[in-house]
Parts: C-alpha cells; structure tokens; sequence
C-alpha cells in the first residue's frame, strides 16, 4: 500500500467506517468465472438478451444491487448459480432463494413469483469478498488474500465478487443474510469476524453498516449496539427522515422500548483524500455524530 492508493489516505485520515455501506433492499448474485470487468452488465460472457435482462430486473425492483461471484467450485460445478433476496417490506432483510441454471440463457425462465413462495431468509452464513483488481487495484492486494483466509472455515460458504463500492476502505466483504458490509478487515481478525456471522451478531471493529438501513439509520444502529443493548434484544428500524441535509432522527425499536436519535454528518473540510486509486477524483472524509438520544417505554 502506498501513500497515494486511496485506502491509505483514507486510514491516514481516520475515515470513519460507520454509515458508509450503500443502500441495498434488494440482491442479485450470479455465478460466474472471473476475472471481472468494470461493468458487470457488460461482460462478454453474457448473450445481450441476458444483459438486458438483469437491466430490467435492477430497473424493476428499487435500491436493488447485481454483483458476479465465484468460488473454487465454480470451475467444477456444472450448474450456474443465481441467488435472489427480494425486501417483502421496507426496513426488513430480504428474503432469499437460489436457484441452480444450466446456461445463463435459462435466467430468462426465472420465475421470481417462485422465489417469493420458497424463499429461505436464514440461508447458510455467507461472505462475499471484493477483489476485482480491474475496478481498483485495492481491492484485489487485499481482498484476495482475505478470501483466502475465509475459505477453509466450517460453516460459512464464501464468494470473490465484482466491485461492491467504496474501495478505499479495502477489503470489503458482505455478510449475508444479514446484509451487513464491513470494511478494512485484518487477517487476524476473520476467526473472530467469522464467529460473529454465524450467530447473526454484529462485529463492530469492522463494521460499515446494514445495506437495508439508509447510512445515518446504520451509524445509529451501531451506537446502539455499542451502547449495552444486547446482542439478543431486537434491534428494528421504525422511522428514518431528514431535518436538513446534515441532521437525520433515526427511531429504532429495541425490544419493549423506542429509541429516538438526533444524528449529524460532519465533513472535515480541511483534508482531500483520493475517492479511488483511478482518476482524480477526491472527497472530504466525513463522520456521523450522535446530538441526541431519547428513550420511552417500559
């Protein structure tokens, strides 16, 4: 890592990792070899009726994400696999189907009203690594060998993907199905990550935010969760509205009681650090507070 790839100026900066996961309510993941390129609609492996296809599928189901991965049974598998979680109503996880294809021809006869009626929302614990070198060259040096790391642990069926977003905090991965994203994971770190995943808590060291909630709904998540509510008390989404462009009240339900947060966004203007390791493009690293907190109920 060097001073100038933009995962470096962003640790060198103290960019906050809480609130930055993009908006996800609905998933789309196909099984393909890689490597990948920039566009994942643009790969040449796929026929143009394809394409268009999963255009329209991203087009017809809102805040909605397509992503490629593989794995090392993707060479070996005869069977493509295309996994779909669709948000039944707002604030929820998405519930998830997978449905085994002999072509890529064939997602042209999925039928997603079928994916509505036998979908499994407690699939088996997986990750999703982005290493796509070709979108950033971070995401490759420290994604790979993240996967890597993940792949021979018990319980957990684990993806290289195509690009996810925000390479600057390099290695990213998504933890499904809990749709959570996490940033700049450390090696060391994956056992005690991995046994997180598998009980569906949070690891907060790590943590960016839950894909279904908007970023200042994420940050006010984590600050609870920090904050002695525990791990086995529900923790749901109520209300999210804007007062103006910087001040959000965040409203959670945790257990018998509602959570109501004051939350503000703070850009540092005084510091520039690279958005990507292509381009010229910079950003001001910014940082979501807490002003206030007020609890009813029982």
């Amino acid at each position: 890592m060097t001073e100038h790839s933009c995962s470096f100026q962003s640790r060198q900066a103290q960019e906050s990792l809480r609130g930055t996961a993009p908006l996800v309510e609905n998933w789309f993941l196909l099984e393909m070899e890689g490597p990948y390129g920039r566009d994942v609609l643009q790969e040449g492996k796929l026929d143009d009726s394809v394409k268009a296809y999963l255009g329209n599928l991203l087009a017809r189901h809102a805040n909605s994400k397509l992503l490629l991965i593989r794995n090392s049974e993707t060479n070996a598998h005869e069977k493509i696999r295309f996994i779909v979680g669709l948000q039944p109503r707002p604030n929820s996880l998405p519930e998830f189907s997978e449905f085994s294809l002999a072509s890529y021809e064939d997602l042209l006869n999925v039928d997603l009203s079928r994916q509505q009626n036998n979908s499994n929302r407690r699939m088996q614990p997986t990750v999703l690594v982005c290493t796509n070198g070709r979108r950033d060259a971070c995401c490759a040096l420290y994604g790979v060998p993240l996967a890597r790391r993940f792949s021979p642990l018990a319980g957990l069926r684990v993806f290289e993907c195509s690009h996810v977003g925000q390479h600057r905090f390099a290695p990213n991965l998504i933890a499904f199905p809990d749709c959570i994203y996490y940033g700049r994971v450390a090696l060391d770190a994956v056992e005690d990550l991995a046994a997180h995943l598998q009980n569906g808590s949070l690891y907060l060291p790590a943590l960016r935010g839950r894909t279904i909630y908007p970023p200042p709904a994420q940050f006010a998540e984590a600050h609870l969760r920090e904050n002695n509510v525990p791990e086995n008390t529900p923790v749901m989404l109520i209300d999210s509205q804007s007062l103006d462009k910087d001040i959000w009240h965040v409203t959670f339900q945790v257990g018998s009681e509602t959570h109501t947060l004051a939350v503000r966004y703070r850009e540092n203007t005084g510091v520039f650090i690279r958005s990507s390791c292509e381009g010229e493009k910079t950003h001001h690293p910014g940082e979501y507070e807490i002003l206030e907190h007020a609890t009813s109920g029982p």
